[in-house]
Formats: structure tokens, C-alpha cells, sequence
């Protein structure tokens, strides 16, 4: 694991802050009461008594390594495999060990945070002002913490991103071994938000993560149009432990104004094991129509990270075939790594020709598998904006994304589609805005605003275009607003600063 901005780290993969050493392994697990961000309290030596062993992650926000080892979902998967909501045999708690730690970092919105921690988290997070950090002698961060329901005792487990290995750790740690439950899995969308291109049919998404303790070899999915079954999907493949795969439904014609979901309806021909919608329904965030390049020469503009020798990306046609590329970028002498330099937190642009009336895909890639996350508050979220005619036509901040993402239907050339709505198309401007936005080319509309889980924040209806829209009250994040006129509905992505 590669250093990252923020803090100091003495040694590779750790945070260190105070001077004195851990707890010892197999000492007494010091007990406590702490409740979590949602209100709900954990005590460790009730769940210690109901016989289920712990996994603690001790972190900070600000902690680079910590948000490595959390983007990684080792923790996420143990958890649904053999937590609560899967066989009930561990409890997983996350620990935000630093005293000055807000909400706001909590939530990604602070000035001493890596990211949005409470986003796909399924297991609890403690935010316990240090207490429980104190209690466990904390010297560094990440920590994480086997505590064994046999025996009361903790020891410092090695902190891995291979979830085998962290299990096989706890397990050779208390004995015994975890069951985990048949047929159980979770559904998920690879895009929340789909970009489709043009008129006609299309084919959307979805992937399944098998967390049981057999194989998936087919399953039945459903894509709904407003709670109206159009299309089944009858999956056949290998799904082992903790593996993923997605799949597409056959291509059918979208309409922006409806609401798509997704229902896992059988696993290996029985009902999943957790068949709540939390597993088994995931909605589509936004439905978007891949806007146009209005000549056929377009800018590319690439925002890099601290690690520009790693970042590369691409430009493929509907057929798969690359058609522009750029980087990697001149590496800095900063680190071993390659960090800094003049091309780090920078923006690299190049003219790219469009060969085509087409769909095209954007792929952004990293060399390290880590994406491009080495970035803070007081520096340019990495990502991609691709520019036509001066227009911004796509645009997509990333992260830690592994070793490859791809945008499919990112943007078009051409007159791929005829409705009058998207000739008139509709803007939100300032975007990034800091609170207040305003809706062009439309009289009235309605608007909704969602978050990037999906959750409704904002709604209004019978708006003009010379109203201001006061969002202050929403945090800071990436934002998706679907905008209703003259019974059509378009999508766009919103940044609040």
C-alpha cells in the first residue's frame, strides 16, 4: 500500500499518533457501552456472552491506510456473510478512534477525512471520542482487534485486503469455524446511475455477490418499470464465497420518466437466504441520456491524483475499440511511489477526434490497482471532463476504484436521438454550486434531488426558471437531480461544494 497525503505515516501501511505500545495479545478485552451513529448501542461483553467472536477495526478519517483497508469491504463482506443479517455467527464493529474527529468527517464533508465512511458501510460505526481507543492502547491506525467470545481475550489481528485472510485469522485465533448460510447473496447495481445512448432498446445492469456458503449457479432476476415486471433474467455461472459477477437484462426500451428496479427472485432455484429488499431490490439512482458532442473534435481533460504515473485512460467506440488513450503520466520523485511532481493534482488535457456518429465509453485506469484516491479536501477530486464545442458534455469524479472503471454510453456524436427534450436541453447552473442553483431552458418544471444512495433530499414542484433553488441545508457531495417537464424527465449530476 502506497502512502497517501494528509498525515505523516512511519511505516508503510500504518498512522502512528502517540508513543506507547498496544495491548497486549491475550490480554482481557477491555469492556464498553458505546453507541453508534445510527443510536443504536453496542455492549462487547453482551455479545461476547451470546458466544460471537468480534472483529474491531480501530481507524481515524483522516487515515490513509484506514480508508484503503475500509474501501476494500473486507469488513463489509464478513459482515453479510456471518454477521447479523447473514448467519449471525460475528459482530463487526468499526471504531473512529480520533478525539477531534466531527460528523462531517464521518460523512466525507470535513477538512480531515478521506472519504465518505458511512457510504457502503454495513456494519456499525462508533464515534466514541477516543474512549475506546484509550481503553485498547491504541498506538496506531489502522488497528484491528480479534476478540474471542471463548475466552474474553483480544489480540492484534494483521490487517489484509484478501477477506480469507482475515477470517481464517479470527477463526485459527477462537477455534472452530464459521458455517455461514446457504443460497444467500446481494443484489447490486454495478452503475446506480445508467447512461444510455440514443433511441432504441437498452441493456442495464446488475451484479450478484454470493456471501453463502455454496456456490451460485443460476438465479432469476427481474427488471420492473414502475413495479411492472419487462424483462427476466435467467442466470446460469460460478458465483463462489465472496465472488462477484455481473450480467445484463436483455435490451429493452427505457423510458426516462420510469422508475427501474431490480429483484433477486432465486438463488439455485430457493428463495435467498435474506430475502429483504436491503439483499434482494436495488433502484436505479438516475436514468441518463449520454449527452452529445456537437463537432466531431472534443477535449479531454484529465484531474490527476498524487500518483500521476499510474493513471491512464481510454476512449472506446460501441464496438470495443479504443479510439483516443493518454498516460500515464511523469511520474514525481516525492516518494518511491512516484508522488508528486508537476503533473500530480494536475489537469492534463488532449484533443481527441471523433471518428463517428457513435456511442462512446470512457475507461479510466491505475497501474498500482487503487484508483486514483490519493487526493484531499485542499486539492481537485481526480476524475475525468470531456468538453465539445466548450460545452461540458461528460463528467465523473472518481476515487479508489481498483485497477479499472469503465463509463459505458458516456457521451455521443451525432443525432443518436430526436426527442425534443433532449434538443432543448435542460442545465443547472452554477454546477458545482455552493448552495443555490437555478434550472435553465424550461418555464415549469418539478424537481427532485437525490443523494448517492439513492435517498429523495429535495423536491418541489410548479418551478420557473428565474426561481433560485436553496439547497444550503444539504451537505457537501455529488448530488443526482431529475428535473420533470412537459411529462419528460432528465437526470443531471449536481455538485454541491
Amino acid at each position: 500500500m502506497k502512502k497517501k497525503l494528509l498525515k505523516t505515516f512511519t511505516a508503510a501501511f500504518f498512522c502512528s499518533f502517540i508513543s506507547f505500545a498496544q495491548i497486549a495479545p491475550g490480554s482481557t478485552a477491555p469492556d464498553f457501552t458505546a453507541t453508534d451513529v445510527n443510536g443504536v448501542t453496542h455492549n462487547l461483553q453482551s455479545y461476547l456472552d451470546d458466544g460471537k467472536n468480534v472483529l474491531m477495526d480501530v481507524s481515524a478519517t483522516w487515515c490513509g491506510p484506514c480508508w484503503a483497508f475500509h474501501q476494500s469491504e473486507v469488513l463489509n463482506d464478513l459482515q453479510n456473510a456471518y454477521g447479523p443479517e447473514g448467519s449471525d455467527e460475528i459482530v463487526v464493529l468499526f471504531i473512529e478512534g480520533d478525539d477531534s474527529t466531527t460528523s462531517s468527517d464521518l460523512n466525507g464533508t470535513g477538512s480531515n477525512t478521506q472519504g465518505n465512511w458511512l457510504n457502503h458501510t454495513d456494519y456499525p460505526i462508533i464515534d466514541d471520542g477516543g474512549y475506546i481507543a484509550n481503553l485498547y492502547e491504541i498506538a496506531y491506525f489502522p488497528t484491528l482487534f480479534g476478540i474471542c467470545s471463548s475466552t474474553n481475550q483480544v489480540t492484534e489481528l494483521n490487517v489484509s485486503y484478501d477477506v480469507n485472510t482475515v477470517k481464517n485469522q479470527l477463526t485459527g485465533l477462537c477455534g472452530g469455524s464459521l458455517n455461514g448460510a446457504a443460497n444467500h447473496a446481494a443484489l447490486k447495481l454495478s452503475e446506480n446511475t445508467v447512461y444510455i445512448c440514443g433511441q432504441g432498446d437498452s441493456s442495464l445492469p446488475f451484479s450478484i455477490k454470493n456471501y453463502g456458503n455454496n456456490d451460485i449457479t443460476n438465479a432469476t432476476l427481474q427488471l420492473k418499470e414502475n413495479g411492472n415486471v419487462v424483462s427476466t433474467k435467467n442466470f446460469s455461472g460460478n458465483i463462489g464465497l465472496f465472488e462477484e459477477e455481473t450480467g445484463f437484462f436483455d435490451a429493452v426500451s427505457i423510458d426516462v420518466n420510469s422508475t427501474y428496479t431490480v429483484e433477486l427472485v432465486n438463488i439455485n432455484g430457493e428463495t435467498p437466504f435474506n430475502s429483504s429488499d436491503d439483499f434482494t431490490s436495488k433502484e436505479y439512482v438516475a436514468i441518463v441520456m449520454a449527452q452529445e458532442a456537437t463537432t466531431n473534435i472534443v477535449t479531454v481533460n484529465i484531474t490527476t491524483d498524487y500518483y500521476p504515473g499510474e493513471i491512464s485512460w481510454e476512449i472506446q467506440d460501441s464496438n470495443g475499440n479504443t479510439i483516443a488513450d493518454g498516460g500515464p503520466y511523469q511520474p514525481g520523485t516525492a516518494d518511491s511511489a512516484g508522488g508528486g511532481g508537476p503533473d500530480s493534482f494536475a489537469v492534463k488535457s488532449k484533443q481527441v477526434s471523433l471518428p463517428s456518429n457513435d456511442c462512446y465509453n470512457v475507461i479510466l485506469k491505475d497501474s498500482y490497482g487503487d484508483g486514483w484516491g490519493a487526493f484531499n479536501s485542499t486539492t481537485a477530486q481526480p476524475g475525468v471532463e470531456i468538453i465539445s464545442n466548450g460545452v461540458s458534455i461528460f463528467q465523473e469524479n472518481v476515487g479508489n476504484f481498483g485497477s479499472e472503471y469503465t463509463r459505458d454510453d458516456a457521451f455521443s456524436r451525432g443525432q443518436l436521438s430526436t426527442d425534443n427534450f433532449n434538443q432543448n436541453k435542460i442545465t443547472i447552473y452554477p454546477n458545482p454550486s455552493k448552495g443555490e442553483i437555478y434550472v435553465s431552458e424550461v418555464s415549469k418544471f418539478d424537481i427532485e434531488i437525490f443523494n448517492v444512495m439513492g435517498k429523495k433530499v429535495y423536491s418541489n414542484k410548479n418551478l420557473n426558471s428565474k426561481q433560485p433553488i436553496n439547497l444550503s441545508n444539504l451537505q457537501s457531495g455529488v448530488y443526482f437531480v431529475s428535473i420533470l417537464n412537459n411529462n419528460q424527465k432528465q437526470s443531471i449530476k449536481l455538485i454541491l461544494e
